[in-house]
């Protein structure tokens, strides 16, 4: 489930999405586990950053950027 899904399941409390988000996040760095992530362009290095290894993007601009961010062109 991605932040869209988990707004809609948090009646659109985006700090109730987050913590959420920042939870698995937290699971899968504790286990050494790969994380994804939905991102638009203006999230990628952020969370590239935070520790998701997987960016899924919906944008064509974002995948210039999450290529930018990974340090790949």
């Amino acid at each position: 489930a991605g932040p869209g899904d988990l707004s809609r399941a948090y009646d659109g409390d985006m700090e109730a999405v987050e913590r959420a988000i920042q939870a698995v996040l937290s699971a899968c760095l504790e286990f050494d586990v790969p994380c994804g992530v939905t991102a638009g362009a203006h999230d990628i290095a952020r969370r590239l950053e935070e520790g998701f290894r997987v960016i899924i993007v919906t944008e064509e601009e974002a995948l210039e950027v999450g290529r930018e961010a990974a340090g790949r062109r």
